[in-house]
């Protein structure tokens, strides 16, 4: 995994950025076909960067320092049409 993820919403003239920086990370066990056999990093001390504009002026922005973050699986789904959906 990246040490950064960046999600990005619109919507009308809104425009909302997540950034999301890892932390130290944690290997948790997870579900892989109803058994926990697999394993997946977890970081509870995750920054997370929040920007939202409208009309492309930024009109709030704030920052966490505590945030949970787990990234795991196929995230290319996030990307495709089907999910806009």
């Amino acid at each position: 995994m990246e040490d950064k993820v960046s999600l990005e919403f619109m919507q009308g003239k809104r425009h909302l950025i997540i950034h999301a920086f890892r932390g130290p990370t944690a290997a948790l066990r997870s579900p892989i076909t109803g058994q926990m056999t697999g394993k997946v990093n977890e970081s509870l001390q995750a920054k997370v960067e929040v920007t939202l504009f409208e009309s492309e002026k930024q009109i709030w922005t704030s920052t966490g320092t505590s945030a949970g973050l787990e990234v795991a699986g196929d995230t290319t789904i996030l990307e495709s049409d089907s999910w806009r959906k």
